[in-house]
């Protein structure tokens, strides 16, 4: 069975974090990655795959068959427009959960969440769309994050 390509919005340490999750998964291969804020990028190896411009890029890859986008851009607002602007491109949101995260079995994490290596995520907690967990942050029971936050390293959330 194939992997799934994923196209990687960004290209700042974010990203790097992102890409390496990606691969320690192993769901997904890397298409390549797009950003609009550092042009200079373009065409240049990044995370070991390519830079291949802004958003112009996009239906690109949608013609070379890339279904999915990870936003990895550290800006909650704009991650939320840019996820905007994947959707209607008709991409599906991808979300990444490093390996050495905890997760409750009965949690539910939205479209294009990102948790990473150490994060704990306690049982009955919503978790939105666009959300990054970061490094070793916690979340505690029954907590509810909405769209686009973002939790930042070492963070510990009480329940409820």
């Amino acid at each position: 069975m194939s992997k799934h390509a994923v196209a990687i919005w960004g290209t700042s340490g974010h990203a790097m974090v992102v890409a390496d999750i990606v691969r320690l998964v192993g769901e997904y291969a890397i298409a390549g990655f797009i950003d609009d804020r550092r042009p200079d990028r373009r065409g240049r190896t990044f995370c070991g795959a390519a830079v291949l411009g802004g958003r112009e890029q996009l239906p690109e890859l949608k013609g070379r068959g890339v279904e999915h986008m990870l936003i990895a851009v550290g800006d909650c607002r704009l991650r939320l427009c840019l996820a905007e602007i994947a959707r209607q491109h008709g991409f599906r949101l991808a979300g990444a959960v490093h390996p050495r995260a905890t997760v409750a079995a009965d949690v539910t994490l939205g479209a294009g969440t990102v948790v990473m290596a150490g994060a704990v995520i306690n049982p009955a907690c919503r978790i939105g769309e666009n959300v990054i967990v970061n490094t070793s942050a916690s979340v505690d029971h029954e907590c509810v994050l909405e769209d686009g936050v973002h939790v930042c390293p070492g963070v510990h959330l009480a329940g409820n």
